[in-house]
C-alpha cells in the first residue's frame, strides 16, 4: 500500500463519517484535492441554507474556488460520498474538474429521501468531460 493510498483511504473514511452525522442536514460529503493537498471538505447544506443547490459537491467547489481565488480547478480531484447528480456533474465540469471518485452509487440517495431525478436511460454522465470512478469502500463503511 502506498502513502497516497493511505491518504485516499483516510479521506474516504472522513467523508463517510461526515456524511452520516446525527444532525439535520448532512447525508453527503465531498472534498477537493489539488496538488496533493485537501483544498476543501464540505457537506450537504440544502436544508440548513434553504438552498436546493447546496449539495456537498457544489459546496466543496465554492469553497475551493474562494480559497484558491480561481474559477478553474483543473487538475483537482473531487472525492464524494455519493455519485454526483446531474446538477453537480455540471458544476464539476464547469469548474474544470475531470476526475471524480465516489463511494456509493446515486441510487443510495433514496435511503435519505432523495429520489433519482432522471428516468432510466436519461442520465448519461459519460457525455461530460469528467471521469467517474467508483471507489471500493468496504473499509470506509461502519
Amino acid at each position: 500500500m502506498t502513502g497516497a493510498d493511505t491518504e485516499e483511504d483516510a479521506l474516504i473514511r472522513q467523508l463517510v463519517d461526515l456524511a452520516h452525522p446525527a444532525g439535520r442536514d448532512a447525508t453527503f460529503a465531498a472534498a477537493i484535492v489539488r496538488t496533493g493537498r485537501v483544498v476543501s471538505i464540505e457537506t450537504n447544506a440544502v436544508l440548513t441554507s434553504v438552498d436546493p443547490t447546496a449539495h456537498a459537491e457544489v459546496q466543496a467547489i465554492r469553497t475551493a474556488c474562494r480559497r484558491l481565488s480561481t474559477l478553474d480547478l483543473t487538475g483537482a480531484t473531487l472525492y464524494t460520498s455519493c455519485e454526483p447528480c446531474l446538477m453537480c456533474l455540471g458544476a464539476i465540469a464547469w469548474a474544470g474538474i475531470t476526475d471524480v471518485a465516489y463511494v456509493d452509487g446515486i441510487e443510495t440517495a433514496t435511503e435519505f429521501g432523495v429520489f433519482e431525478l432522471f428516468p432510466e436511460g436519461s442520465y448519461h454522465a459519460e457525455l461530460l468531460p469528467v471521469r467517474l470512478r467508483k471507489l471500493a469502500a468496504s473499509d470506509a463503511h461502519r
